[in-house]
């Protein structure tokens, strides 16, 4: 039996895949621990979870949804990563050593999991849940690259470790969780990466149809700021006359009559009945309706999303739309022209069909580094 800790920062897209190996190790009777922010720990970690709290800014805590790419790109990497970093390391140092695991599993931008596990010579594993980042969509800009690798080796420098380049991967081995249809001829694969397709947590996830087809679902994770809400307002009035529409998000929305609305439901439950999501392009909920065949049409805000909607697109499974400047008779064409192609569901079943449960391969990969 082997001791595995998990780190990752607070995100929920971030951490739900960890929890997908986590469980899988957990079913295998290994012993699991993370290092994560309390608040993920009543929406994902299982009940009585080993849980090394970090503290700081939880899940979308003062996070802006109206930061132009450069701010959020800039802030992504000062606050998110290497701010994070720096408070999360004591903890990190604190868990391994009350842990004494035989692996880390580093969640791709959890720099203090790396830190802390180099810096008390345990093999660590890193897990790439954002792989759309391996096809480096900054290196047209080299200097904003050279800026990113100069902020990760200040804080490993002051830390005590030698830096290790963007993004992070692992002498140990690198989980990538995707697949290379999804990913494309651009993504930057290396020796020692791994693609072991999609990790999705899966639970039992009774869920009724909510109406006649076509079945569309609203969701933005926990995207529910104030830009938000007038995106789901505004794309819920254009889709209302188009089928039966279920509008998921924790927050209090003036919506058409005949709309339904739930603070929180397990997307791959809605998704076995959905014709369409219309969603913000994150990579976990990306995953989840390509598995399900299920086309999208996708309004991303920042980081990583706008390369994840461009790739759907692509990829011919949904259309991308804009997060702020959409009219509701934009929105209402997009989604009538993915709802009224079947080439759509085509291509998304065709994608999802590569993103094969991960879980399985992912915990090996773990397992056969500790």
């Amino acid at each position: 039996m082997s001791s595995v800790l998990f780190t990752t920062l607070p995100a929920w897209g971030h951490a739900a895949p960890l929890c997908a190996i986590a469980a899988e190790l957990d079913r295998r009777g290994h012993d699991v621990s993370w290092v994560a922010h309390e608040a993920l720990a009543d929406h994902l970690l299982p009940a009585g979870a080993t849980l090394h709290a970090t503290g700081g800014p939880g899940p979308e805590e003062g996070r802006p949804t109206n930061e132009r790419p450069g701010a959020a790109f800039r802030r992504y990497f000062d606050e998110l990563l290497v701010g994070a970093a720096e408070r999360m390391l004591p903890a990190v140092r604190a868990a391994i050593e009350a842990e004494r695991p035989d692996v880390v599993v580093v969640e791709q931008n959890c720099l203090a999991g790396a830190v802390g596990a180099r810096l008390a010579g345990v093999p660590w594993v890193c897990v790439h849940v954002t792989p759309i980042l391996l096809t480096r969509p900054w290196r047209v800009l080299p200097m904003l690259e050279g800026w990113v690798d100069q902020r990760i080796g200040q804080f490993m420098r002051a830390a005590g470790t030698e830096p290790l380049p963007w993004p992070l991967r692992s002498p140990h081995g690198t989980i990538v969780a995707s697949s290379a249809a999804f990913l494309g001829p651009s993504a930057d694969l290396r020796e020692g990466d791994t693609l072991v397709g999609a990790l999705l947590v899966r639970r039992e996830m009774e869920v009724e149809p909510w109406g006649p087809s076509p079945r569309i679902v609203l969701s933005l994770g926990t995207l529910t700021g104030a830009m938000g809400r007038a995106f789901l307002e505004r794309t819920a009035r254009a889709a209302a006359s188009l089928g039966s529409v279920l509008v998921v998000a924790d927050a209090e929305l003036d919506l058409p009559e005949g709309v339904c609305h739930e603070r929180w439901a397990p997307l791959p439950g809605l998704l076995a009945h959905a014709d369409l999501l219309v969603g913000h392009g994150g990579q976990s909920s990306v995953h989840e309706a390509l598995v399900a065949g299920v086309p999208m049409v996708l309004a991303p805000t920042r980081y990583d999303q706008p390369v994840v909607a461009a790739r759907v697109e692509a990829l011919g499974a949904g259309r991308v739309v804009s997060w702020d400047r959409s009219t509701e008779e934009q929105l209402r064409a997009a989604m009538v022209a993915v709802l009224g192609d079947p080439a759509f569901r085509r291509a998304a079943a065709s994608v999802g069909a590569t993103l094969v449960d991960g879980a399985p391969l992912a915990a090996d990969l773990v397992l056969g580094a500790g």
